[in-house]
């Protein structure tokens, strides 16, 4: 049996009533008739009252079950929009199941947290390149991984304990054909995988951030502080980058000297270490690391806030700048030195960028590099802001005693911001004069690529 008023009921109550209708229209009066449609109308309106509810029950239903995943902000270094990930969470357990709705993760952009606040991110970026390279004997073109800024993928995972953050980061660089590595004699190398990041950190805004675990040591990056806008997809400090495999020829034959070997930043490096950062003193913070084959460095910076470039403001003034010594495992020399500061005015977009490094040998002429780029960032349309840079670079005793390496280029980089991607280009000229090669030809190198974060 059906309850009275359900849809079934209402059905047959209708059906009846139409069936009937033709024999009770000779004998119905008009007011029989009337009262018939309006019992007629009464039913239609309660079936479209029960099927209204019906759906929204329906549409409740598949929300609990799938939830629509939202944007969420993306991380450093990310663009402003990313693209959906969706992840479907399980129904609600029934209370004879076990309770793991701490344990479902939700996803936002590609951030998934759980009730609990934990969170796990995914980002990275891909970055090839074209380089047409004129090096004296011909001119030749590579397709290469940018090893500027060159391609990778990270997982951030974080839990919050009051105010305490726990955090674990694996970074992986996965770079085919990387650009530091091709060469004239070899077009095509084999990809470059490494664990660029593999740690564990503890971070409370009173008293610091430890990290323990593969990832940067106190001097990393402290030769590349740069605030233009051309140093995230093309140029910065290290120069070789683009071209590092690229060797120096006398226009017949090629040399032993790549051009890695006469450019180098003197910057810092990644290893298995423990590193501690202080608390921000205002704009300043402290920072050591100790590492393996002993390697120790020490670091001051300003603006730098925990590894976060945006830079220390003044008025319409941003700075940003880093200074460290370090040493290396190499017994013939004693430490590194590395030291770099840049420069913004917000209002027209003009910065100035300076780096310095070297090291201190046991005996001989002590390598040292000295950098300074003069960029400018601007908006010429919606699409995202346009960066524009020069830049001139002087190496001395880098690849050897007496050498003398100069440097200098002229590019610019279009952000479109909406999908992370940077377009950029840059022209580039290398000179070395080595006392063993003194007639070494320029190397010209011209660059187009994209960069695409996520």
């Amino acid at each position: 049996m059906f309850p009275a008023g359900s849809p079934r009921v209402l059905t047959a109550t209708a059906l009846a009533l139409a069936a009937a209708a033709p024999a009770a229209a000779q004998q119905a009066s008009t007011a029989d008739i009337d009262r018939m449609m309006a019992v007629i109308e009464a039913q239609q309106q309660q079936i479209d009252a029960m099927r209204a509810e019906l759906n929204a029950l329906k549409s409740q239903r598949t929300a609990t079950a799938a939830p629509a995943a939202s944007p969420a902000a993306s991380p450093a270094a990310s663009p402003a929009a990313s693209p959906v990930a969706v992840a479907a969470a399980p129904a609600a357990a029934s209370p004879d199941e076990d309770d793991r709705t701490e344990a479902q993760m939700v996803a936002e952009g590609f951030t998934w947290k759980d009730a609990s606040g934990r969170s796990l991110t995914l980002s990275g970026q891909i970055n090839p390149a074209f380089n047409i390279v004129d090096d004296g004997i011909s001119t030749d073109v590579f397709i290469v991984d940018n090893d500027t800024s060159g391609t990778r993928f990270r997982l951030d995972a974080d839990a919050p304990l009051g105010e305490t953050s726990i955090g674990a980061t694996i970074e992986i660089g996965a770079s085919p054909n990387n650009s530091y590595d091709v060469n004239q004699l070899d077009a095509q190398t084999d990809a470059d995988f490494n664990v660029r990041r593999a740690e564990v950190t503890f971070r409370n805004d009173r008293f610091g951030r430890l990290q323990l675990g593969q990832g940067s040591s106190a001097a990393d990056d402290t030769a590349e502080y740069d605030l233009s806008l051309v140093a995230g997809p093309i140029m910065y400090a290290g120069v070789a980058d683009i071209a590092g495999g690229i060797l120096f020829t006398d226009g017949v034959d090629y040399s032993d000297t790549a051009v890695g070997d006469a450019f180098f930043d003197f910057d810092g490096d990644r290893m298995a270490r423990a590193r501690y950062d202080s608390p921000m003193l205002g704009p300043v913070q402290g920072s050591v690391s100790y590492g393996e084959d002993d390697q120790w460095a020490a670091a001051v910076t300003l603006g730098g806030d925990y590894g976060d470039w945006s830079g220390w403001t003044v008025g319409a003034f941003t700075f940003l700048a880093a200074a460290s010594v370090y040493n290396i495992d190499d017994d013939t020399v004693d430490y590194g030195y590395a030291a770099s500061g840049s420069v913004l005015h917000d209002p027209t977009g003009l910065s100035l960028t300076l780096s310095t490094g070297g090291y201190k040998l046991d005996e001989g002429d002590d390598p040292t590099n000295f950098y300074a780029k003069i960029g400018w960032d601007t908006d010429f349309w919606p699409l995202g802001p346009t960066g524009f840079g020069f830049d001139y670079t002087k190496g001395e005793n880098v690849s050897s005693e007496g050498a003398d390496g100069t440097s200098f280029g002229i590019a610019a980089v279009q952000k479109i911001e909406r999908y992370g991607i940077d377009l950029y280009g840059q022209l580039r000229w290398y000179e070395l004069d080595e006392a063993a090669n003194p007639d070494l030809k320029n190397i010209t190198v011209g660059t187009f690529g994209t960069k695409f974060v996520f």
